[in-house]
């Protein structure tokens, strides 16, 4: 895997999480109130508000630190 930057790994890790739980973009930001466009946004590492990936993490029902953690990771692989 190539070096990403925090950012990007923060995407990745929430688009993992989402596949994982079993969502699609469309049916997760309609269960966060949120148009698909911010959940696209997210998982290309932009609009990672602490609010938003809160938000993201309690829909999926896992928590922040794990997504961190996860991001974390693919930030050193």
């Amino acid at each position: 895997m190539e070096n990403k930057t925090p950012s990007e790994a923060l995407g990745l890790s929430l688009r993992e999480h989402r596949t994982t739980a079993g969502y699609g973009v469309r049916e997760l930001a309609a269960a966060m109130d949120v148009s698909s466009t911010v959940v696209s946004q997210m998982e290309r590492g932009r609009r990672c508000t602490p609010e938003n990936v809160e938000l993201f993490a309690r829909t999926i029902k896992v928590s922040p630190s794990k997504i961190i953690r996860r991001a974390e990771a693919i930030c050193k692989a």
